[in-house]
């Protein structure tokens, strides 16, 4: 679907400067996310269902981590759907004034995800990583599990 109403954005801004394609994901109107592709010159629309949502979410955090390697792993036409998210920082807290235990995790290329745990699963996820280091120290390599 596009939308060419007042909302469409020139290809060409007043200034003559053209305008910056854009992406974004919105609350659309059938009850579904949608994808609104500005290209400069129309709006295109796509509703998505909530399992292409996290697909295409996953994807994305894939390709943002992907290419900002200096080294380019990828051939061109070849599909991301996902891949290993180095992280770069983390923090725990409590998220809002629920008190409900957070984990907010920056990755590599910029994007930062907010976890939001129960109290019960936030124990769960410190105690196995915690395991898991153990483990790792003494036999270096232990699978994911």
């Amino acid at each position: 679907m596009t939308d060419a109403g007042p909302d469409a954005i020139p290809s060409a801004q007043n200034d003559g400067r053209i305008a910056t394609p854009s992406l974004s994901v919105i609350a659309g109107p059938n009850g579904l996310p949608s994808l609104r592709l500005n290209t400069g010159s129309q709006i295109v629309m796509m509703d998505v269902s909530p399992a292409l949502a996290a697909q295409l979410g996953t994807s994305l955090l894939a390709a943002s981590a992907l290419y900002s390697r200096e080294a380019q792993i990828l051939e061109p036409g070849e599909v991301i759907v996902q891949a290993e998210l180095p992280v770069t920082a983390w923090k725990s807290g409590t998220f809002d004034a629920s008190g409900m235990p957070a984990l907010i995790l920056g990755l590599l290329g910029g994007a930062e995800l907010v976890l939001r745990l129960t109290p019960v699963d936030a124990a769960a996820c410190g105690a196995a990583l915690y395991t898991t280091t153990e483990r790792m120290k003494a036999e270096p390599g232990t699978p994911i599990s």
